[in-house]
Order: structure tokens, then C-alpha cells, then sequence
């Protein structure tokens, strides 16, 4: 039983679902209680809250500033996302590994972690791309 939706309890048969449609945003509570083969409820019963949120097609006008920060922050978030996944990939299998080879995807490292910081790198690689075996190489890159 739903409190509020149902005035009592009902007994559903053997199944073990329930559907609610249109409810309301808010606290619900759901009530559970079983019953025996004779068919006499069980004194002892289960309680499941619930709160259903307002969607955002049913807030005011005045929350389009809160809708927008939301869009936003979601946005952000995705996006970032997006780029873990991008470095996630690219540190699995970097693709300029295979385009450029090994000795210049080390030289592009290198560049790019003098580009984060300000400390000074200073490198000299010399040409390693036929000393190891393609498979060896990537674990070698990382």
C-alpha cells in the first residue's frame, strides 16, 4: 500500500510487483505486509520511503537561473568526462605511437610536460624506434 494513494492494504495475488503512475513530487511511504496461505495478514510489516523529485518541467519560471547553473554544471561534467576518457584511451594506446613512432611520441611527452610546468626540461633522445619490437614499445612509452 501506498500511504496516501491507497486506503488500505490489498492483497496482490502471488505477484511481487506493484505499479504507481502519476504521483505526485514529495515523500511517499510504501507499505509491505504478507500474509499466510489461509489468508490472515502478517502483523509485522516493511516500510520503503521514497521521494520523488520535482522535475524541472514542473518548477517555477523564477528556478530558470537554478535550471540554467544546472544545465551548466552538468555540462561540465560531461565534458569532462569525456576528456577522462580521451586520456584514458590515449594512455592505453597513444595513436601518435603508431603515426609517429617511438622516439618523437617520447619527444611529444616531453614537450608537452615542459608545457605544464615551469620547470625546464632539457632532453636528448636518440633515435630508439628500431630497438624494440612494436609490441614492446608501448609498454616501454608508458
Amino acid at each position: 500500500m501506498l500511504v496516501g494513494f491507497n486506503r488500505s492494504l490489498f492483497h496482490h495475488g502471488n505477484s511481487r510487483r506493484v505499479t504507481y503512475t502519476n504521483l505526485t513530487p514529495g515523500h511517499h511511504t510504501f507499505v509491505v505486509r504478507d500474509t499466510n496461505s489461509a489468508g490472515t495478514w502478517s502483523s509485522h510489516e516493511a516500510r520503503l520511503h521514497i521521494y520523488i523529485s520535482t522535475p524541472l518541467r514542473m518548477t517555477s519560471p523564477k528556478s530558470e537561473r537554478v535550471r540554467q547553473q544546472m544545465y551548466s554544471r552538468l555540462t561540465s561534467v560531461v565534458s569532462n568526462s569525456i576528456q577522462e576518457v580521451r586520456d584514458i584511451s590515449q594512455n592505453l594506446r597513444p595513436h601518435h605511437l603508431d603515426q609517429l613512432g617511438l622516439t618523437l611520441s617520447i619527444e611529444s611527452f616531453v614537450e608537452k610536460v615542459a608545457d605544464s610546468t615551469d620547470v625546464e626540461i632539457v632532453s636528448e633522445i636518440d633515435d630508439v624506434d628500431e630497438l624494440l619490437p612494436a609490441d614492446n614499445q608501448i609498454n616501454f612509452f608508458r
